[in-house]
């Protein structure tokens, strides 16, 4: 059973945690279509969700949910954010991470990189994430799946999905 707490803590002691490295790693890259700070006072307002965090001991949280703030160049370690810490071991942390970063996608990455991105996350998510994309769009195709979740024509989609490829086989 999952307790639950909310408290304010300070970015200092906010870490990404293990299982969910793979899936920030990738937020790192988004190029957000606005800046870092438009939405500050909603954001740290009481209304806004709290955050979804993992209580390591009383002073350092892992954070598997709800990063935006640590991200390099939007991270103020001198901020106070509300949270939800949560205990529980039952949790499918990499699956909730990997939820977090879809709803990135589809709520606030720059036009012109969003399909390149789409692609990147279709191919470096997990195996169970990717097999739910494929189970709905019946296919395999990286250009389909592309062409699906973003309602984009063929020749877009097929130029990103291609460079996407490309600088992937390149490192």
């Amino acid at each position: 059973m999952a307790t639950v707490k909310i408290k304010y803590v300070s970015l200092r002691g906010c870490n990404i945690h293990p299982e969910a490295k793979t899936a920030y790693a990738f937020t790192t890259a988004l190029a957000f279509q606005l800046k870092s700070d438009w939405g500050k006072i909603l954001t740290l307002s009481e209304v806004s969700p709290p955050w979804v965090i993992f209580a390591q001991d009383n002073k350092n949280y892992s954070v598997f949910n709800h990063w935006k703030p640590l991200l390099p160049r939007r991270r103020n370690q001198d901020t106070l954010l509300k949270v939800m810490v949560w205990q529980s071991a039952e949790t499918d942390i990499e699956e909730l991470a990997w939820r977090y970063v879809a709803d990135l996608l589809d709520s606030s990455i720059h036009r012109e990189s969003v399909l390149y991105r789409l692609a990147h996350f279709i191919d470096i998510a997990p195996e169970h994430t990717q097999s739910k994309f494929r189970q709905i769009t019946k296919s395999n195709s990286l250009e389909t799946l592309c062409r699906f979740y973003s309602d984009e024509s063929r020749s877009p989609v097929r130029m990103n999905v291609e460079d996407y490829r490309n600088k992937r086989d390149e490192e």
